[in-house]
């Protein structure tokens, strides 16, 4: 897996990984994430505070993400799923899914979710 990202770093800290070990491109993702820490959100199972959002600043309200590739756990400091606020999973698919949902839809409204604003084309 590449990315555009140059980093200093010493010879010391490279370790051997044996790529036959894995199965799929999916299995080499899981590997990467945990090695950068950089995790896929699997989905978001519930919100808080509940109930119906009257003016209630979408900055206010947390989520529960429960993450790709990681086993579920609840020793402190490694939570899975754990409580995630707003601007961490603004804009993700799983949020998106997750304000599909005819309960959620009751709660926060059917214009919760919004879509990262796809950049404007140059004026000329």
């Amino acid at each position: 897996m590449a990315s555009k990202v140059v980093e200093d770093f010493s010879i010391h800290e490279l370790k051997a990984f044996n790529l036959e070990l894995l199965d799929s491109e999916e299995d080499l993702s899981a590997v990467a994430e945990r090695d950068d820490w950089d995790y896929t959100l699997d989905s978001i199972l519930q919100h808080r505070p509940v109930g119906r959002r009257v003016r209630k600043p979408k900055s206010s309200y947390e989520f529960l993400v429960l993450y790709k590739y990681l086993e579920r756990s609840t020793e402190p400091g490694q939570e899975n799923p754990c409580w995630q606020p707003y601007q961490a999973v603004a804009h993700t698919e799983a949020l998106q899914r997750y304000c599909e949902l005819p309960d959620v839809i009751s709660q926060l409204g059917s214009n919760f979710y919004v879509a990262e604003a796809e950049p404007r084309p140059p004026t000329q």
